[in-house]
């Protein structure tokens, strides 16, 4: 008898493409992105057996070490 498994992959770009604002800088004064440095990914992988469990994997990709001055 043959075993099934089936996967699935997915990667979306979920960066805004409208000014927004940025939160996180402590007490400092709400700041509205005006440019996009490194773009925002959510991605997703499934892993389904013959008897239908699933597993999902999911990641957030939010930014990269840079040398950027």
């Amino acid at each position: 008898m043959e075993k099934k498994f089936c996967v699935g992959y997915a990667k979306v770009d979920v960066t805004p493409d409208f000014p927004c604002s940025l939160t996180g800088y402590g007490n400092d004064p709400v700041r509205i992105h005006e440019t996009v440095l490194d773009h925002i990914f959510m991605s997703c992988t499934s892993f389904t057996d013959e008897q239908d469990n699933t597993i999902l994997m999911i990641a957030a990709e939010i930014g990269r070490a840079s040398c950027r001055e």
